[in-house]
């Protein structure tokens, strides 16, 4: 049992630890996914988001005078843009505005400087390129529209620079064209930070990367010792089952199981109590049943054998009377043995009932027919009162109510049947005379004053197990002066 539950704490403890393992590596996946899609997009964004800035500027400048350009350039430009290559087409000069990503940070002061360089050098690069258009209105102001080109190839095109020597190829990220009443008049090449060169995003994703990169053994750490604590504990709650389960299969029912610690194992804990319970029960009850099938069966076997020897010693001589004796204490051996064997087939039932709507006053008044005292019986039942019953079954638990309320009810007082409701009840002057603690309708179970009357002790057993049969149930009960016994066939429908 110990290597089962061994084997038991590490199959949970790895299947926890591989659901964390796996969850920290989808949130790992998930996060360098993230930062590479954030990476993927990071340059147009950080383009387009100075684009807008830009054609702000030049509205609140009002007007497109070099001095009114120049002012909006530098200010459109924040700590994300590392440089600005601005072309001039009317007079063909070069300007640089701020910092390149080799010589300078993020942040510090931008100025427009000419660019005076001999190692010019050209190359070809597929990058975004925005073409900002001015046109004069007739107030003298200027209206803005902006074009994307080379939209029909995810948002680039092919264009050609020649840029100085200290500018890389990967260093311009895209191109902004300003035309006034469509004449060209400056282009802007952006010299933009990388996310990991950039400051405050470089700061960002390290604080990012350097708590997951701790984050990743302690998770795995706790999970570990979580596992391990999960782990041991059903073990342990399972060992105390199979323990319990155990004893139970080699006949000790007297089993306690402590409170379990998660609410489905406590569950099983207390079904296995209650039904170590119900099978000490059922055991005490087997036991109960065998004495009184050997009392109840030994009680005739015995005065047979009284007279057989009787006989045999001459104390009675084998006539008719001697005869009729012995076929009495036959006969009533024949009908415990019968009762034993129909209440053991009613256990057993596993046939379809035959269930008729039946007149209620027909069906009792066919089982108390069957008695030599009709005049004892009383019916009180509409005349349209139905009764939904397999007729066979019905007839036998009724017979067998009336036979015990005959047989130990007043015989001065009739007896009372009624029905209602595929219920029938029936009433007999009398007294109940066993213990509160009885089941009446458990085998054998019948009051002190009957115990020592006779009877197989079936009678009212096999009723309340008709009852049942039929998704009903029976009861008896002390009114009075008056035993009072409800067999319910269950819903008529």
């Amino acid at each position: 049992m110990r290597r089962r539950t061994g084997r038991l704490f590490f199959r949970v403890f790895f299947t926890v630890l591989g659901i964390a393992v796996l969850i920290v590596l989808c949130e790992l996946a998930f996060l360098f996914s993230s930062i590479m899609k954030m990476e993927k997009g990071w340059v147009d964004f950080i383009a387009r988001d100075y684009v807008q800035s830009l054609i702000a500027g030049l509205e609140n400048e009002g007007s497109l005078t070099d001095d009114a350009v120049y002012e909006a350039i530098a200010d459109a430009s924040d700590d994300s843009i590392s440089g600005l290559l601005i072309n001039t087409f009317a007079d063909g000069s070069h300007y640089m505005y701020g910092n390149i990503p080799e010589s300078s940070d993020a942040g510090s002061e931008k100025f427009f400087t000419e660019i005076i360089d001999t190692g010019w050098h050209s190359f070809s690069k597929s990058n975004p390129v925005y073409v900002i258009s001015a046109e004069r209105q007739d107030d003298g102001s200027f209206s803005y529209m902006l074009t994307v080109l080379g939209t029909g190839n995810g948002g680039r095109a092919s264009v050609t620079y020649r840029v100085p020597s200290f500018v890389d190829e990967n260093d311009i990220a895209a191109t902004v064209f300003i035309d006034r009443n469509g004449e060209p008049v400056i282009s802007l090449d952006l010299l933009i930070f990388d996310m990991y060169s950039f400051g405050p995003t470089s700061f960002v994703l390290d604080t990012i990367l350097l708590t997951t990169l701790w984050l990743i053994p302690l998770s795995l750490i706790i999970a570990a010792i979580a596992s391990f604590v999960f782990s041991r504990r059903t073990a342990n709650s399972v060992d105390d089952i199979l323990s319990a389960l155990r004893r139970m299969a080699e006949g000790d029912f007297d089993v306690r199981i402590k409170k379990q610690k998660t609410y489905e194992l406590n569950e099983i804990g207390k079904s296995i109590v209650e039904l170590s319970l119900r099978l000490e029960k059922n055991r005490r009850s087997r036991d109960e049943w065998i004495r009184s099938i050997a009392h109840d069966l030994n009680t005739p076997l015995t005065s047979i054998n009284m007279i057989i020897q009787a006989i045999q010693d001459g104390v009675y001589k084998a006539d008719s009377s001697t005869i009729a004796s012995l076929k009495k204490e036959v006969d009533t051996l024949t009908d415990r043995v019968s009762s034993v064997k129909y209440y053991v087939s009613l256990l057993n039932y596993e046939g379809d009932l035959n269930r008729e709507m039946l007149s209620a006053s027909q069906c009792i008044s066919c089982v108390t027919a069957h008695f030599q005292c009709p005049e004892r019986f009383v019916i009180e039942v509409q005349d349209d009162e139905k009764l939904c019953v397999d007729y066979s079954l019905f007839s036998h638990a009724l017979d067998e109510v009336v036979k015990n309320a005959l047989e130990y009810g007043d015989r001065e007082e009739k007896i009372r049947i009624k029905a209602e409701d595929n219920t029938v009840t029936v009433i007999s002057r009398g007294l109940l005379e066993y213990s509160d603690s009885i089941n009446i309708f458990e085998p054998w179970a019948r009051g002190d004053k009957s115990r020592h009357d006779g009877g197989s002790g079936l009678g009212l057993p096999i009723a309340g197990q008709i009852t049942a049969l039929h998704g009903g149930s029976a009861s008896i009960r002390q009114e009075g002066d008056y035993v009072v016994v409800t067999l319910s066939f269950g819903p008529s429908a």
